[in-house]
């Protein structure tokens, strides 16, 4: 019998329920974790990033925490608790890989724009020189043979 009432006793501490407040608090920060991270992947698309694998992550954390929602409206704090969790885990380096992604966008529009712009420019002018300087030869070769 106490070795019964002994084991009962261990098991009740290791399945403490998750109270109301702990998953609310968890759900609203998975919430605010979502939120910044749509805003870093938004940035990176303005910088003309590719954002599609960032966006299915985003969008499975959307739905983590839309099932942690779902839960704890039902009063299922441990499974709210749980999910909202896993939605935030989801999104490590999020952040970091959203800023990545902008760099590099970035970086591949300067050069881009060094290629087709300045390259284009330079171009140009040693067309216009080498022009200029056949011009010259040819204006001095025919002089020569009109004497």
């Amino acid at each position: 019998m106490v070795l019964c009432v002994f084991l009962l006793s261990g098991s009740i501490v290791q399945c403490r329920a998750t109270s109301e407040t702990d998953a609310q608090a968890t759900v609203n920060a998975a919430s605010q974790k979502i939120a910044t991270c749509y805003e870093a992947a938004a940035k990176a698309s303005r910088a003309g990033a590719n954002v599609s694998s960032l966006l299915q992550n985003l969008t499975a954390a959307g739905n983590l925490l839309s099932n942690a929602e779902l839960a704890l409206e039902y009063g299922n704090f441990n499974s709210s608790y749980a999910l909202a969790l896993q939605s935030q885990q989801l999104l490590q380096g999020f952040e970091t890989q959203a800023v990545s992604e902008q760099n590099a966008a970035a970086r591949a529009n300067y050069w881009g724009f060094m290629i087709n712009i300045v390259g284009s420019l330079l171009g140009t002018v040693a067309v216009l020189a080498g022009s200029f300087a056949v011009w010259t030869w040819l204006k001095k070769r025919s002089s020569k043979r009109a004497r």
